[in-house]
C-alpha cells in the first residue's frame, strides 16, 4: 500500500481522497496551468493522470477557456506584428477585421465548429472572390493552429475543410513584338527606364523603385553591367516603407543587356540635370527612379502611368506585375535554362518557376522532340 511519502509523481492525498494533477501549459502571462481532479482511490487517480498525459502528448488536452475568436485573433495580430513584414501584417489585419471578426468573432474559440466556418465561406461567396476566400482560409487555419499549440484547442476545425477552389486565371503576357512596341512608345516618358528595367530584368515594381545607383556596377567601357536587388517598397500600415527581400534568394544579381546599359547612362545624365535644376529642393536618396526633386516614386503612381502608356500605344492591357511574367516567358521561349530564369526572378526554388510558367513548356517540349529527331533519325 502506498503512503503519502511514496505517492507517484502528480498524485497527492488529502484526507481520504487522491488528487491527480497534470501540467497543461502556461497562460498569456507565463503562469503554469494545471488540471487536477479528486478520486476515492489511488488507482483511479493514477489512471486519470495517465490518460491526461497521453491526451497532452497527442494534443488533445486543452485548457478550458471562455475566450472568443475575436480575442484570440487580436492576440495573434499582436504576436505577428513582431515577426512578419509590414505588408503581410497589413493584409492580416484587413482580412481579420473585415471578414473573420465580423463573421466569427462572437463565437467562443472552443465552440467554433467546421459548420460555422463553412457557413462563413458561403456568406462571403457573394461578396468576394474565391481567391480571397482561400486567403482567409489559409490565415484562419494558421490562427487556429496557434490555438492548438497553446493547448486552447484539441483539434483545428479547419483541418478537414476545403475552401472554394479559385478558377485558374490565364496569365497575360506580351509577345516580343508587343513588348518592343510598348517600349518604343514609352521612350520619351521620364519614367521610361522603369519599364525598360521591368522587361529586361523581371524585377518587381517595388524592387525597381527601391533600386539605388550604388546597387549598379557598370564596366568602365560600358560593355557590361550588373545590378543587385537589395530592397523593395512594401505597403505597410503607415504607408510605403523599405524592406529587404522576403527570402535569401530574393537578394540577387542580374546581368543587364546592352540596350538597358545605354538607357541607364542616358537616364543618369538626365537625372543630373534635374538635380542641378532643383538645387536646394533636391532630396538625395541615391534612387535610380525618383521624382524631379529626388524623392521616391510610389508604386500606385507608376501603375497609373503604365495604364496610360498602354492605352496610347494600343497593346493588350496587362498589369505591371505581368511585365515580370513577360520577361520570364520570353526567356523560356528562347530556351534560356529555367534555373537561370529562376535566379533572375529570385524564386526560392526552380520548381516554383516551372509551375508558374508551365504554359511555355509545351512548345519547349515540341522543340526538344524536333531536335532529338534531327540528331538521331536516320
Amino acid at each position: 500500500m502506498e503512503t503519502k511519502k511514496n505517492l507517484p509523481q502528480g498524485i497527492r492525498q488529502k484526507g481520504h481522497k487522491f488528487y491527480a494533477r497534470a501540467f497543461i501549459g502556461r497562460d498569456e502571462c507565463g503562469k503554469a496551468k494545471y488540471v487536477e481532479k479528486a478520486f476515492p482511490t489511488i488507482r483511479e487517480a493514477k489512471a486519470f493522470r495517465a490518460a491526461m498525459l497521453l491526451d497532452k502528448e497527442n494534443g488533445k488536452l486543452v485548457q478550458k477557456t471562455k475566450e472568443t475568436v475575436r480575442s484570440f485573433c487580436l492576440k495573434f495580430l499582436e504576436e505577428k506584428a513582431r515577426v512578419v513584414r509590414e505588408g503581410t501584417l497589413r493584409k492580416y489585419k484587413s482580412d481579420i477585421k473585415t471578414y473573420i471578426i465580423p463573421e466569427l468573432g462572437h463565437k467562443g474559440l472552443q465552440s467554433l465548429t467546421p459548420t460555422d466556418v463553412k457557413a462563413m465561406y458561403k456568406r462571403l461567396e457573394s461578396r468576394i472572390s474565391d481567391q480571397s476566400i482561400k486567403h482567409i482560409h489559409v490565415l484562419l487555419k494558421q490562427i487556429l493552429k496557434e490555438a492548438c499549440i497553446q493547448h486552447k484547442l484539441a483539434v483545428n476545425p479547419l483541418t478537414e475543410i476545403k475552401p472554394p477552389k479559385p478558377q485558374r486565371q490565364e496569365m497575360k503576357t506580351w509577345t516580343k513584338e508587343e513588348a518592343s512596341k510598348f517600349l518604343q512608345s514609352a521612350r520619351t516618358h521620364r519614367y521610361y527606364l522603369f519599364f525598360s528595367l521591368a522587361l529586361a530584368t523581371g524585377m518587381r515594381c517595388g524592387e525597381i523603385l527601391a533600386l539605388r545607383w550604388r546597387d549598379i556596377t557598370i564596366a568602365p567601357d560600358s560593355s557590361s553591367a550588373v545590378l543587385r536587388v537589395q530592397r523593395s517598397w512594401t505597403h505597410g500600415e503607415k504607408g510605403y516603407t523599405l524592406v529587404g527581400p522576403k527570402t535569401q534568394r530574393g537578394y540577387r544579381s542580374i546581368d543587364l543587356p546592352n540596350w538597358v546599359i545605354k538607357d541607364l547612362l542616358k537616364h543618369r545624365s538626365q537625372q543630373e540635370q534635374e538635380r542641378n535644376t532643383a538645387s536646394s529642393r533636391w532630396e538625395e536618396n541615391d534612387l535610380v527612379i525618383c521624382t524631379q526633386v529626388g524623392t521616391p516614386v510610389l508604386p500606385h503612381n507608376i501603375r497609373m502611368i503604365h495604364n496610360k502608356l498602354i492605352q496610347q500605344c494600343g497593346v493588350p492591357r496587362i498589369r505591371i506585375h505581368d511585365l515580370r511574367h513577360t520577361h520570364a516567358t520570353l526567356l523560356l521561349s528562347q530556351n534560356v535554362h529555367p534555373h537561370v530564369v529562376q535566379q533572375r526572378l529570385g524564386h526560392e526554388d526552380v520548381s516554383t518557376t516551372l509551375q508558374i510558367y508551365s504554359h511555355v513548356l509545351p512548345s519547349m517540349q515540341q522543340e526538344a522532340a524536333q531536335k532529338i529527331d534531327a540528331l538521331l533519325s536516320s
